[in-house]
């Protein structure tokens, strides 16, 4: 019985790490795109502003997937008693995705 419970405690704990290391990963691709949205955002201005403003949308959308999906997986570790299938009102509530027209 202890020699069962030790081991499913050692298996915990290489769960733990992995999830540890997959949320180290998460936060510094999260601190990367945080990064070079600022760098771009200062470049705005210029000649090749249009595209530039094109590129900070779209890591400003990566950015806020990243962040739904970590906050949908922090609900789903802190609520496990929570369905899986309930929808997330986090995501419901945040303000909507909008993208510019494209230039012919």
């Amino acid at each position: 019985m202890i020699v069962a419970l030790e081991a499913e405690n050692g298996q915990f704990q290489e769960d733990a790490n992995r999830m540890a290391a997959s949320l180290r990963a998460h936060e510094a691709l999260v601190r990367a795109l945080q990064i070079q949205i600022a760098r771009l955002r200062k470049q705005k201005f210029g000649a090749s502003s249009e595209k530039i403003e094109r590129e900070i949308e779209q890591l400003e959308l990566a950015l806020e997937s990243l962040e739904v999906a970590a906050a949908s997986n922090a609900e789903a570790e802190d609520g496990d008693d929570a369905s899986p299938e309930a929808p997330s009102t986090e995501a419901s509530e945040q303000k909507p995705r909008r993208r510019k027209p494209r230039g012919e």
